[in-house]
């Protein structure tokens, strides 16, 4: 178990890796400041190469805003990236600044799911909560975008990075495989 994870009132609280955060920010910020370099200078380039600059100017500035909002979150707050309940989990989702909470009774089954070189979990629905989720109405188009290019990935739209943890992903896997059947053995006590 990592000097990162906290026990507490049958909650289990996994925390992010600082130095890593720090990296990640560093870096989509390099990529910014490059790609700001490469489209303000004299340097000649065809026309698609700098459409392609152009995109990656707001995507990188994007990536670091959300990361350093992230890291200072982390850093001032002391707020964790995952927390294990006894019926549920929730996790926080930087793109929409808050945390997604998931009933056991939900899920179907966790995964670790490997999509090229990186490691998610995967978190599978029941069927009941599937067809719930698609009865609440319209999303917006890039949230439905989203949502198909993550389930094509990797079979379900939920997934939880682990690249930023202070704990390997099988070690989070196995807390979160051995919680799900704690509460499933609780339920037929």
């Amino acid at each position: 178990m990592s000097k990162d994870t906290h026990y507490k009132q049958g909650k289990t609280f996994i925390f992010p890796s600082i130095p890593r955060e720090i990296l990640l920010t560093l870096g989509a910020a390099v990529l910014t400041a490059m790609s700001l370099w490469l489209l303000l200078s004299d340097i000649y380039l065809k026309l698609l190469v700098k459409v392609v600059i152009l995109l990656d100017v707001p995507f990188f500035g994007l990536c670091t805003l959300v990361l350093l909002q992230n890291l200072l979150r982390h850093i001032y707050l002391h707020r964790p990236s995952i927390i294990l309940h006894e019926d549920s989990i929730m996790f926080y989702m930087p793109i929409r600044f808050k945390y997604l909470s998931i009933a056991f009774k939900d899920i179907k089954k966790f995964a670790i799911t490997q999509v090229k070189n990186e490691k998610f979990i995967s978190i599978y629905l029941t069927e009941q909560q599937k067809k719930r989720e698609a009865s609440q109405g319209n999303r917006p188009v890039l949230n439905k975008w989203l949502r198909h290019f993550n389930t094509t990935l990797t079979g379900t739209h939920l997934n939880i990075s682990t690249n930023n943890l202070a704990i390997s992903t099988g070690e989070l896997y196995q807390m979160m495989q051995q919680r799900l059947e704690t509460w499933r053995e609780n339920q037929k006590g």
